[in-house]
Parts: C-alpha cells; structure tokens; sequence
C-alpha cells in the first residue's frame, strides 16, 4: 500500500529499510547539504535526486512531511515484518 499519492498519481512507498542508520544520523549534522539529505529522503522512496527534486513543491513537501512521520515511529507501521508487537 502507498504512503503517498503524488498529483500525477504516482504511488510512493516509503522504505525505511534503504536507509541505514548512519545516513539517518547524518540527517541531523548542521554539515550535511540540503542535497545530501534530499539524497536520502529520495532513496527510501525509490528515487534519487534529480527525481525529488523535480517534483512540483507540493509534492515535495507532501514527501517531506510523510518521511518524517514515518522516521518519528519507524516500527509503528502494522504491514512491517518486524514491526513491535510486545508492548
């Protein structure tokens, strides 16, 4: 199931699986580019760069916000194979 529906009606599916935990944590360093964070963003949705960025803005920022909500609680989600079932 898509997480996002772009307004061409692309579906997107953010995996956050692509992402490794280094690359979340350069998420956060004041260094980081804009374009190297995109670069990530973009490759949890199967995308890269130039794709993310040529998304018209409110699609990008429907990306953008949808990444973050997933990041906030990365095994809430109840299709993942190792989602938390305990509590």
């Amino acid at each position: 199931m898509a997480d996002i529906v772009l307004s061409d009606k692309r579906e997107i599916t953010i995996d956050l699986y692509k992402m490794t935990l280094a690359e979340y944590d350069l998420l956060f360093i004041p260094s980081t580019t804009e374009d190297e964070r995109r670069s990530i963003i973009a490759k949890t949705m199967g995308m890269n760069l130039d794709q993310l960025n040529a998304l018209p803005m409110p699609d990008g920022l429907l990306t953008q916000r949808e990444f973050w909500r997933k990041c906030r609680e990365p095994l809430a989600d109840p299709n993942s194979d190792s989602a938390s079932t305990s509590v």
